[in-house]
């Protein structure tokens, strides 16, 4: 559907293996010498669709170090800058649970854990736990039964485009 922009002020998007210490020291040396270090966002993820019997511990060391372990390591390697931001994207799977994906909703759980400890200490964080969203995501229109468990009759079947709802939450911020 093309860019989706908003009205706030995004200087750098950059991907990292925050698995790898030395390649995200790395990052924030090269992003801190431009000036201030003002916000990061954490939006890693990978899917699971097994029970907990079938999941192998490679898989769940994979799913918890893609969210809890990386997150944990970005707020320890920033915690002296001056952020404004620290954005998390959890998901419903923490809150509602979701068949075939336990330990990503586990893990889930813990990024939403880090963004109140967080905020308990008084710097910034919001998690949020997104549930499907439209154009894609783990789970999309493309895949109904992920989608079926998060309708209800109160709910639109119209998915929330993520950008246009991290702007809005944002600005309402502010």
């Amino acid at each position: 559907t093309g860019v989706q922009t908003c009205a706030l002020p995004i200087l750098d998007v950059v991907a990292c293996d925050l698995g790898d210490p030395a390649s995200l020291r790395d990052l924030l040396a090269r992003l801190r010498s431009t000036g201030p270090l003002k916000g990061v966002v954490h939006a890693a993820g990978i899917d699971q669709n097994t029970s907990v019997a079938e999941t192998r511990l490679d898989q769940v060391a994979a799913i918890v170090d893609s969210k809890l372990t990386a997150s944990s390591v970005l707020s320890t390697e920033t915690a002296k800058d001056p952020l404004d931001l620290f954005l998390l994207f959890s998901s419903v799977s923490a809150i509602l649970g979701s068949p075939g994906r336990c330990i990503y909703g586990a893990a889930n759980a813990g990024l939403d854990a880090l963004a109140s400890e967080r905020q308990r200490r008084g710097q910034p964080a919001l998690s949020i736990a997104w549930g499907p969203w439209s154009g894609g995501g783990m789970a999309s229109p493309d895949d109904p039964r992920a989608l079926e468990q998060y309708r209800s009759e109160e709910h639109t079947s119209e998915l929330q485009s993520p950008c246009n709802l991290v702007c809005r939450l944002l600005l309402e911020k502010k």
